[in-house]
């Protein structure tokens, strides 16, 4: 039996309000996270939108901690929502803010997965140099996550693409809070393949393509968006037996 690694964060505060291309707040570290070690994983300090994943984090362990969880994808769809909304990161949100992605979208995700990749990157307000760094950034990471690379190889990726848009001076601000954003929900997301999804299942959380898929179209749309997107993937693609 694996042991579950979770590292409790307190409140973040930083607007998530705003669209992707606009400046957001710089989120404080909170205690718990300096008494562990600025870095200690799936954390990352550089990243200065790295809280987003910390809040995937919290609500991710909220549904582990479930007794029981739908299985059905418009029940699963409809417990996320309300799920979300107990985190205080989401009390100032609508509805319309962190729900964009509708639901026969996510089953698409599941059913054709990596071949919709390029049609979202093409999508993306970027300039096409970083669609395409980005686009295989999240390909390569696809390919990882099915092959079953070791969370600490797919840790120490994230961590090198993000240190190369952290140090890429022709890369806007907005456009690094894009890319960032989904690079912490993605590392906080993919840390979850160490976990058990349930008690007395068999199998870890074996299939992510529709989270990743989930997590760079919706944080186009806020960063509350894509971290719902991503974790109602998640789950659909992933039900709990």
């Amino acid at each position: 039996m694996k042991i579950l690694f979770f590292i409790p964060v307190m409140i973040l505060f930083f607007s998530c309000e705003k669209p992707m291309h606009e400046d957001s707040t710089q989120a404080a570290l909170p205690s718990s996270y300096m008494q562990r070690g600025i870095d200690s994983i799936p954390f990352y300090s550089n990243n200065p939108y790295d809280a987003i994943g910390a809040v995937y984090g919290e609500i991710l362990q909220a549904h582990l901690d479930a007794a029981a969880t739908p299985t059905s994808n418009d029940s699963i769809y409809a417990y996320v929502n309300q799920l979300v909304v107990q985190h205080s990161f989401f009390h100032s949100l609508s509805y319309q803010q962190y729900s964009k992605i509708e639901l026969g979208r996510l089953e698409d995700y599941i059913t054709y997965g990596k071949t919709l990749l390029p049609g979202i990157i093409q999508q993306l307000n970027l300039s096409t140099e970083v669609k395409s760094s980005h686009e295989e950034f999240v390909e390569l990471l696809i390919d990882k996550l099915n092959e079953r690379e070791d969370y600490l190889v797919i840790h120490e990726y994230i961590l090198d693409y993000e240190d190369r848009i952290l140090d890429d001076k022709e890369i806007g601000t907005t456009d690094k809070q894009y890319l960032l954003t989904v690079s912490s929900i993605l590392r906080h997301s993919t840390y979850a393949k160490r976990k058990r999804p349930k008690k007395n299942t068999d199998l870890d959380w074996d299939w992510l393509t529709a989270s990743v898929l989930g997590t760079v179209e919706g944080t186009a749309q806020g960063d509350a968006n894509g971290l719902t997107a991503s974790l109602k993937a998640a789950i659909m693609e992933n039900p709990s037996p």
